[in-house]
């Protein structure tokens, strides 16, 4: 209990009394309670935090264990794909640069189809007044043959050529160059495109003229070539070659000019497109068999030329006197080994020319047409 003393009359004694009465009397707001003492755990809290501890350094020692078997074992390499991370502006532009791509293919390829209906349509002279005219159809023209050039078939296991202009290499390499070993080889290329001849036959010394609607190379002479007069001479060549060059409507022209400017034992080589070969009349079926009574190897030979441009070899030995010598050169590099492609080799003989005895109609080939895609 407090209790209350007397207050002096001094003043200056009761000031000091005051004081010191304040430090006395206790303060129940500056003092607080005195902070309790920490709770001491019990016997079977100790033991549970023993256990506690001793499991976790159990399986801390097990994960290093893991840790150092994984990076101490071989592992396979293996390699992971991230995809490329494209925003969608940059696949909206690949799109439209795809379409814009399949649109220009479909235009080249629809002119490609216009230009080769044309030439398989008109005359030699029609065709190289167009061309000449327009120089650029030229380049559109090829540009159109060599994507429809990439989707032939492939030439047969075990040899033999994937394209006409190696066949026609082929032979002139393996036939005429062994034959002419003293004498400069000519060889007049008609039709010749992108003058694949030239570029194949020249660096083993073959002279090779190449002629075409129009001078795409500085060895091409752009010419008719059913009217080859201001450019070959008579009886100048070694081989004149139609490598899918019989295009125009006179077509037989260029053959009787192929056939005046090959030497007396020279070849006219001609490769065309199976297709576009009618089927032979019986007449011919006839005339064949009988003209092979007498020799075996060209009676086979006969047999299979039924459905190879029989027409074709029927009007070329009675209206040119040509002797058809494609037998000779089977299952060779000479000639194409596919279906999709007819080879026939001719020889000129001595007397041959123009006003054979028995002329006969030329055939009428049929265009080679591409489908619209």
């Amino acid at each position: 209990p407090i209790t209350k003393k007397k207050k002096s009359k001094n003043k200056f004694k009761r000031h000091l009394d005051e004081e010191k009465e304040e430090e006395e009397m206790p303060s129940a707001i500056a003092t607080s309670p005195p902070a309790p003492l920490p709770s001491q755990p019990h016997s079977h809290q100790k033991s549970n935090q023993k256990k506690r501890q001793k499991t976790a350094a159990h399986v801390t020692t097990t994960n290093k264990a893991l840790e150092m078997a994984v990076i101490s074992a071989p592992t396979k390499a293996t390699t992971t794909t991230v995809p490329p991370t494209t925003t969608k502006k940059a696949s909206s532009q690949g799109g439209l640069d795809a379409m814009l791509a399949s649109m220009r293919n479909r235009l080249a390829g629809g002119r490609f189809r216009q230009l080769n209906e044309f030439l398989y349509t008109s005359s030699g002279a029609e065709a190289l007044r167009r061309f000449q005219g327009d120089t650029s159809l030229f380049a559109e023209y090829h540009e159109g043959y060599r994507a429809m050039a990439a989707k032939w078939p492939a030439s047969k296991a075990g040899g033999g050529a994937a394209r006409p202009a190696h066949a026609a290499a082929a032979f002139v390499k393996g036939v005429v160059l062994p034959r002419r070993a003293k004498d400069k080889v000519v060889v007049a290329d008609l039709g010749c495109g992108d003058a694949e001849l030239h570029a194949t036959l020249g660096p083993v010394g073959v002279d090779v003229r190449s002629f075409d609607l129009f001078t795409a190379k500085p060895c091409v002479v752009a010419a008719d070539i059913a009217n080859l007069r201001d450019f070959l001479d008579d009886a100048c060549v070694d081989v004149a070659v139609f490598c899918l060059a019989l295009m125009g409507t006179d077509y037989a022209k260029a053959i009787t000019e192929a056939c005046r400017v090959a030497k007396p034992g020279g070849y006219v080589y001609i490769v065309e497109v199976r297709s576009r070969f009618p089927e032979a009349t019986k007449q011919q079926r006839d005339d064949g068999a009988s003209a092979s009574k007498a020799n075996k190897a060209k009676a086979k030979a006969a047999k299979r030329a039924i459905m190879e441009g029989t027409s074709l070899v029927h009007a070329c030995e009675r209206n040119l006197g040509l002797v058809n010598v494609t037998h000779l050169h089977a299952n060779t590099p000479a000639v194409m080994p596919n279906d999709f492609f007819v080879t026939l080799i001719f020889q000129k003989k001595a007397n041959a020319g123009v006003g054979a005895k028995s002329a006969v109609p030329w055939p009428t080939l049929k265009a080679c047409e591409y489908k619209r895609r």
